[in-house]
């Protein structure tokens, strides 16, 4: 029986170091692989592997890319899975960071359907490649206030090709699956697009500051610490949200005076006894009374000051709970705004306030069916001109 446990935990060992393996094994290759090759600087890189309108661009990427990941990729191929060059799993929030870097590079916007469909470097460099500015400014302004509102962000396919505000809103309710269908990183990511669009109207801080590993203590300054830890409760509208604990050295101190007094008690009475009694006053009785039982003063004087000091640091709450440090740590109690839950009515209405803020249209004359015309457009794909809310054509 003992020799059968034994072999049954050894093969339990055996195949948990296979499983173990064999998971590890396709970066263990990859690693050989890069090993074996010659080291290129950024421009050697674009240069070999690419065309020459892709050089530049493929460069600028590996630049990026080692930055944001900390790695050395001089013998990078274009060929490598993006999942054996970047830490983590890539559709996880530990890319947010690394795609919000590139889009600041190249001033666009990869959406999900294109992130998701990144799986080698080369694909990263087509990616970007493809995403001209074409849109005309006010969808791109509309892409933000969607972002800012529903914290999702629609494929730029489908802005281009949106017609009606209706349209648009129907857009936006088939991104906004439900949560049980939602992939868990879907989720995640649109938890840091609905907290990073409540920092920003809440305390308004600037979009390019608001990182997944910025620091909390960098967003709010203990001074107002209190008011912008409610106004980003209010914002984000969070089920769930702690509140703001003592700093650290203020719990020591409230929880350490009262020992302090207590050993200053049991120490000190007697001495000051002495030198009382030599008065022979009625002050000098009541000290030397109290030395007498200077134990129960002591045990009384050790919980009264503890609760005092409690009821007296109640207002000096400004430290962060102990697991919130950055703003990914936010992330789960943002999966609990009760924005993430939208209706058609709902959709339509947030849809009517971006429309009208963005085209400044009068509010009597929006109407969900009219069209969105264009009113002039030059053959550059940075030229697209502004569109304005007009009523269709009719049909001839």
């Amino acid at each position: 029986m003992i020799l059968f446990a034994w072999l049954l935990g050894v093969g339990a060992i055996l195949v948990l170091a296979g499983v173990w393996i064999h998971e590890r094994l396709p970066h263990w290759r990859a690693a050989d692989a890069r090993a074996r090759r010659d080291p290129l600087t950024d421009e050697q890189f674009g240069e070999r592997f690419f065309p020459p309108d892709l050089a530049p661009v493929a460069a600028r990427l590996r630049r990026i890319v080692s930055e944001q990941t900390d790695r050395d990729l001089a013998r990078l191929h274009p060929e490598d899975a993006l999942a054996h060059t970047l830490p983590g799993d890539f559709d996880s929030l530990c890319t947010v960071q690394l795609i919000m870097a590139v889009e600041d590079e190249f001033g666009i916007d990869l959406d999900d359907a294109a992130v998701s469909g990144l799986v080698t470097f080369r694909h990263l460099v087509d990616a970007v490649a493809a995403k001209r500015p074409f849109l005309a400014k006010w969808r791109q302004e509309t892409a933000r206030a969607i972002e800012t509102h529903f914290g999702i962000s629609l494929p730029r396919d489908v802005l281009a090709s949106v017609a009606t505000p209706r349209e648009l809103a129907r857009a936006i309710a088939a991104q906004l699956q439900s949560p049980a269908a939602t992939p868990v990183s879907c989720q995640t990511q649109r938890a840091f697009h609905l907290l990073r669009s409540a920092l920003i109207r809440a305390l308004h801080i600037p979009r390019r500051q608001i990182r997944p590993a910025t620091p909390l203590r960098q967003l709010m300054g203990w001074q107002t610490m209190r008011s912008d830890w409610t106004q980003l409760h209010d914002a984000l509208g969070a089920r769930r949200w702690p509140s703001l604990i003592r700093p650290r050295w203020l719990t020591w101190l409230v929880n350490g005076l009262p020992l302090l007094s207590g050993a200053l008690v049991l120490f000190g009475l007697p001495a000051l006894a002495n030198g009382a009694a030599l008065g022979g006053d009625t002050a000098g009785f009541v000290v030397q009374f109290a030395s007498e039982m200077r134990v129960l003063v002591a045990i009384a004087v050790v919980p009264g000051s503890w609760i005092l000091l409690v009821r007296l640091s109640q207002h000096c709450r400004w430290a962060f709970p102990r697991n919130l440090e950055t703003v990914a740590d936010l992330i789960p109690l943002a999966m609990t705004s009760d924005q993430a839950i939208w209706n058609p009515r709902m959709i339509e209405e947030t849809v009517r306030e971006i429309v009208v803020s963005q085209l400044h249209v009068p509010i009597e004359r929006y109407d969900a069916e009219q069209r969105f015309e264009m009113t002039g457009v030059n053959g550059d794909s940075t030229g697209l001109q502004e569109r304005t809310l007009a009523s269709p054509q009719p049909k001839p």
